[in-house]
């Protein structure tokens, strides 16, 4: 417990944000569509909020799984369109 206002106001509590598989990897899909460029702007704002240390993000298992699903990673994150 803090004990003068100074440093309560210093306390910081980060929430925890879940995105999945699919919000992260929407950089890498085609940005040709409003919607899609849209939910990666929404994504990335997430995640610089995360590196920000204001957000907390929570992996789950199911991340690693989904991951693991994809055939080829390499060939779907060096894809030229």
């Amino acid at each position: 417990m803090w004990k003068t206002r100074k440093y309560q106001k210093m306390k910081v509590k980060s929430e925890y944000v879940y995105l999945d598989v699919c919000a992260l990897g929407r950089p890498f899909d085609e940005q040709n569509y409003l919607r899609i460029h849209m939910e990666t702007e929404a994504a990335n704002l997430i995640q610089s909020k995360v590196r920000e240390s204001i957000y907390r993000l929570l992996v789950l298992l199911v991340h690693f799984q989904e991951i693991e699903a994809i055939p080829d990673i390499t060939k779907c994150l060096f894809h030229k369109r």
